[in-house]
């Protein structure tokens, strides 16, 4: 039948429309990012990543793999010098977390080789819906 294919994912769409707490497409007015970079002593940076869901109902975040944010580090010029993923291996799972609405998680990782400079640092959720990313600059002494 041709028009399965077309009547399936607005059937699906409906039901999931129709139940309560759950969001099809939140946008990103729904979460809030933002990330606070500072030195923490010679050639290391803390990088802190906080989302807050913003809306009041719960949002589900969805994971391709075990990795659920990332952090990377950029010149002026926008060249990337470093990126905390570069060094890690993920489990090819899907997994999810639910942020409750007004509900605030955090991510921190170090970045322990930074030569002297100044830097775009940027932080993100790897889920999807995908928040803002958030940004910080940060000079390293």
């Amino acid at each position: 039948m041709r028009l399965a294919p077309i009547l399936l994912p607005l059937l699906a769409l409906t039901l999931a429309a129709d139940c309560p707490g759950v969001n099809t497409a939140p946008g990103s007015d729904m979460l809030r990012a933002t990330l606070t970079a500072s030195p923490a002593g010679p050639s290391a940076v803390s990088l802190t990543l906080a989302v807050t869901n913003t809306s009041r109902a719960p949002v589900t975040l969805t994971f391709g793999s075990s990795q659920q944010y990332d952090f990377t580090a950029r010149r002026a010029d926008g060249a990337s010098v470093w990126k905390w993923s570069a060094d890690w291996a993920f489990l090819t799972v899907i997994t999810s977390r639910t942020l409750a609405a007004g509900e605030t998680v955090t991510y921190s990782a170090q970045w322990t080789s930074a030569p002297p400079g100044t830097y775009v640092a940027t932080g993100s959720v790897t889920g999807s819906p995908r928040p803002a990313d958030a940004s910080a600059t940060v000079t390293v002494p």
